[in-house]
């Protein structure tokens, strides 16, 4: 299980799925410190809160662009990242994302078991 003191950014514009996530990293030991719905909130808080892991989807409310965010929050934050999409299969995204190290591609819908696994990867974890 994940230090308790670890923090989890959720950005997700779905308020459902935002809960569900939560819910799980909680189980696994993680503490929530934000949910946010736009790519700008990530942004800011990821740079005010410096979670340990971002949990990002990659399409955002009002046009946001995950991988963009992940890009802008990456030049002053080394946290690890985990893209939540519907598009997992995507080739573009997985270009898009492939540059990233502590990062991986999730796909929608989010299965516990899989997103255990996957932080653990990308946060050496277990």
């Amino acid at each position: 299980m994940a230090d308790a003191a670890r923090s989890v950014l959720i950005a997700e514009d779905d308020s459902v799925i935002a809960w569900h996530l939560e819910s799980m990293v909680k189980r696994f030991g993680y503490s929530v410190c934000a949910t946010v719905s736009t790519e700008r909130a990530a942004i800011d808080e990821a740079a005010r809160l410096r979670p340990d892991l971002i949990l990002m989807d990659v399409r955002l409310a009002d046009g946001g662009d995950g991988v963009r965010a992940a890009q802008t929050i990456r030049v002053g934050l080394r946290a690890a990242i985990v893209f939540c999409t519907a598009h997992a299969d995507d080739p573009v995204l997985r270009e898009r994302t492939a540059a990233f190290d502590l990062a991986a591609v999730l796909g929608k819908p989010v299965w516990e078991k899989d997103l255990k696994r996957v932080i653990a990867s990308v946060t050496g974890g277990e």
